[in-house]
């Protein structure tokens, strides 16, 4: 019986979907401004679920799985996509929660496509290079990474697999103003094929959920004791 509790979150999130993608670093500094416009501040995210959708027609399957380091972020991006999601009615898209740094994480899940958009500074270093490849080799495409730190990427991706794919979209900061630095897209290729077994995925989505859960317990409760000074 002790395991039940165990198995109610893992089995949902043992489904087999026919397309996934995975979105890292997704929370985009969740909470670091007091002033941060949500829709704006996702607007990236909403359109990278549209391409997803044109790509694979409305009545595919899709999982989207958000990823950041804090589970706070990593929960407010989701929610703000399932709300945009419903609202656009995508019925055929399930979002799930993906916690942590995945630089280091064990497992990761295996993707159709993955997205690191504008990581940060300290990412995009050589002793991160075996890393993100392992992020590209649990992608069925590879990682595109977006950045207007064009320099630094410069100095790590000689003797990579990696294709310029242009022009890349502004980052936007969390209260909805642009960077006016022009990005770039760069494809970095899968150089072996990594896989996920089922049981990794789930147990690392639970993990996910359950960050996320006491995140939101935490933020609950939060509120209540300031609605007591009120």
């Amino acid at each position: 019986m002790r395991l039940l509790p165990l198995l109610i979150l893992v089995l949902p999130s043992l489904c087999f979907a026919k397309k996934s993608h995975i979105e890292y670093g997704a929370g985009n500094y969740h909470g670091f401004s007091e002033s941060r416009n949500p829709h704006r501040q996702y607007e990236i995210l909403y359109r990278t679920l549209d391409n997803l959708v044109l790509d694979y027609g409305p009545n595919e399957p899709i999982d989207f799985y958000v990823n950041d380091i804090e589970p706070e972020a990593a929960l407010y991006a989701a929610d703000m996509l399932k709300e945009y999601a419903d609202r656009k009615g995508y019925k055929n898209v399930q979002v799930f929660l993906f916690v942590g740094d995945a630089l280091k994480k064990r497992w990761l899940p295996r993707t159709n496509t993955a997205h690191f958009k504008n990581p940060e500074t300290g990412i995009l270093r050589k002793e991160n290079v075996k890393a993100l490849q392992r992020l590209a080799d649990y992608s069925e495409n590879g990682l595109e990474i977006t950045t207007y730190l064009v320099n630094e990427f410069g100095e790590i991706k000689e003797g990579l697999p990696v294709t310029n794919r242009g022009p890349g979209e502004l980052y936007i900061f969390p209260d909805g103003k642009r960077v006016e630095h022009p990005t770039e897209r760069y494809l970095l290729s899968p150089q072996q094929k990594l896989s996920s077994q089922y049981w990794q995925v789930g147990v690392s989505r639970a993990i996910g959920n359950f960050q996320a859960f006491c995140s939101g317990l935490y933020r609950e409760a939060a509120s209540f004791v300031e609605s007591l000074g009120d």
